[in-house]
């Protein structure tokens, strides 16, 4: 059997499990001899794709193996259930992992089993999957492992200083389901290792004050699973009993998995619970000479220069002229020498536009030369006189898709200059509102894309193509620059014209760059690259449950304009309201 087919079989067999989150932990690349050289852990967690119905997916999930000693009468992979079997190998579930890692398609693994020969056994073979990805590939990313009840806790030890989260399913809310419908298993033993974990968390607590390199032992907690509905416990008792497992043994999360019925009993009852998803050089026109000396008003803002002109020699203006235009080079410093001019001459700026922006306008438009100096004494007057945070309001405003964000910015600077550190709350100001919901739509379209950037491997080199609506490369840099530090790479930006571009830290400093890209045209997919992607959709189609399905969910999550980048969403059907199986959905 073919990798292909194991992934399809144990993905499927795995799908039934919640737990997709990759939060909880945060651990950048260390990139040292004995720290990670592939990978990062963000502690509020990335989704990479949602599935038709609407889950999010953030990691590879899939069973080591869906053989199982036990016959659980709930489980598809009970023993006595006539089903396809299939099991990984060690050395096949770390490569899949690294690979689809490499091309950004997942932030980890998330790892569970069907019980092989004992608890023991089992979780050995578990243990050598995350030693392999944490010793031989120096995985640096997030990596969710099951604890096999009835395990030894020295195993169970062993296991948590690989993983950054570990979870135990609890599997039903009472006792007396759990012995009528999963006999082979018990309330001790499944208690027992989340004693352990939770005890092995709070001893390298300690650990961790004593000595600060001490090894980490699960940093992102551990969570548990309940199946609702395959019993006729009442709300009351799951409650109460969630509520006592949170306290007893500190976890990060319980979830709760409406049952499904994949198998069929007896004792199961007929679950009437549904599911609930919840910047370029331009050519210049005509050129205008700023001011040889300083404008009083532009020195009580910004200061005096290193030369310390000032106002001496200039025809002093008794009020501010309101019908000026400027016109800049598209840079940030010269948007900025644009605020010191304007204060300069006293000009209250009706129009103002980088020399790129094809509109015309009715205003005489003046030219304003990019001046470093005069744009640094106006960014550290924005420090001193409104905040730091205005600071960074003002940075990531200029690399927004709103038209208007020259002007919105400057207007921006005015206020905050007259009102100091009032003007970030003044959010019933039209230019606050503006601003930072401009801002706040080029934060999201950022974080998406640190999971919506798809990697394909030329030889050596990963090479992304994204259309996003705002300059997002600077927010995306840090991110991708500490994920893959031993990795060479290049996100191109079709929509603005320009490439991050990052060397591996062997061939060069391990710097990256933006730069300006006229056109990108991709080579032919090699039969590697073109394998994994296979892999990758078969993954994604697999994953999702069919009783689920809900496009709605999927298209809210990940809006359609992101899936042409995404490797997963090519050939899929458009989703169309009107067609008859959204409405049956509705």
């Amino acid at each position: 059997m073919d990798v292909y087919d194991k992934l399809t079989i144990l993905t499927d067999s795995a799908k039934y499990d919640v737990s997709c989150s990759s939060s909880g932990a945060e651990r950048g690349n260390g990139g040292g001899s004995g720290g990670s050289s592939l990978g990062n852990a963000v502690s509020s967690g990335i989704c990479h794709s949602f599935a038709t119905d609407g889950r999010c997916i953030s990691l590879l999930k899939v069973l080591m193996t869906n053989s199982c000693i036990y016959d659980c009468k709930y489980c598809v992979n009970r023993r006595s259930n006539d089903t396809r079997r299939a099991m990984f190998t060690p050395e096949e579930l770390a490569e899949l992992t690294i690979n689809f890692y490499r091309r950004n398609y997942i932030e980890g693994l998330f790892l569970s089993s069907g019980i092989m020969r004992n608890p023991d056994y089992t979780t050995e073979q578990l243990i050598r999957v995350l030693e392999l990805l944490r010793r031989k590939y120096h995985f640096g990313g997030y990596i969710h492992v099951k604890a096999i009840p009835g395990a030894d806790p020295a195993l169970i030890s062993r296991l948590g200083l690989l993983a950054d989260r570990m979870s135990v399913n609890i599997e039903l809310p009472s006792q007396d389901s759990l012995h009528q419908l999963a006999p082979d298993k018990s309330k001790e033993a499944i208690l027992r290792p989340m004693t352990a974990i939770r005890q092995g968390i709070r001893e390298n607590s300690t650990d961790l004050v004593k000595y600060r390199h001490a090894p980490r032992f699960v940093p992102g907690g551990q969570s548990t699973q309940m199946i609702v509905g395959a019993t006729p416990d009442s709300d009351l008792r799951i409650l109460t009993l969630t509520e006592a497992l949170y306290r007893k043994y500190e976890l990060k999360r319980v979830y709760y998995s409406a049952y499904t019925p994949v198998a069929e009993h007896s004792l199961l009852v007929e679950s009437e619970r549904k599911h609930n998803p919840q910047v370029a050089a331009v050519p210049q026109r005509n050129r205008y000479v700023p001011a040889q000396a300083e404008g009083g008003a532009a020195v009580a803002v910004f200061g005096r220069g290193a030369g310390g002109a000032d106002r001496e020699g200039a025809k002093p203006m008794a009020a501010w002229i309101s019908d000026a235009a400027y016109a800049y080079d598209g840079s940030f410093d010269g948007l900025l020498s644009c605020v010191f001019e304007s204060y300069a001459r006293k000009e209250d700026l009706v129009d103002l536009r980088s020399d790129a922006d094809p509109q015309y306008t009715l205003f005489v438009t003046r030219w304003v030369e990019t001046c470093p100096e005069k744009a640094n004494r106006v960014y550290a007057a924005i420090g001193q006189k409104i905040s730091p945070a205005a600071q960074e309001l003002v940075r990531r405003g200029f690399l927004t898709c709103d038209p208007q964000k020259d002007l919105l910015i400057y207007r921006f600077l005015r206020l905050g200059f007259k009102h100091g550190r009032a003007v970030m709350d003044m959010l019933t100001e039209n230019t606050v509102h503006r601003l930072r919901k401009a801002v706040r739509h080029l934060n999201t379209e950022s974080h998406a894309l640190m999971g919506f950037v798809r990697f394909s491997v030329y030889g050596e080199t990963l090479v992304s193509v994204i259309e996003p609506r705002n300059r997002v490369l600077p927010l995306l840099a840090a991110h991708f620059c500490d994920r893959y530090r031993k990795e060479s790479f290049m996100i191109y930006d079709k929509t603005h014209g320009q490439a991050l571009i990052h060397r591996a830290e062997e061939a060069g400093a391990g710097k990256a760059e933006i730069v300006d890209v006229d056109e990108l045209i991709m080579p032919e997919a090699g039969e590697q690259e073109q394998a994994y992607r296979r892999l990758w959709k078969q993954f994604y189609e697999t994953v999702a449950i069919r009783e689920r399905i809900n496009p709605r969910a999927q298209m809210s999550h990940m809006p359609k304009r992101y899936w042409g980048q995404l490797t997963e969403m090519q050939g899929v059907r458009e989703y169309r309201p009107d067609s008859p199986e959204s409405k049956r959905l509705r």
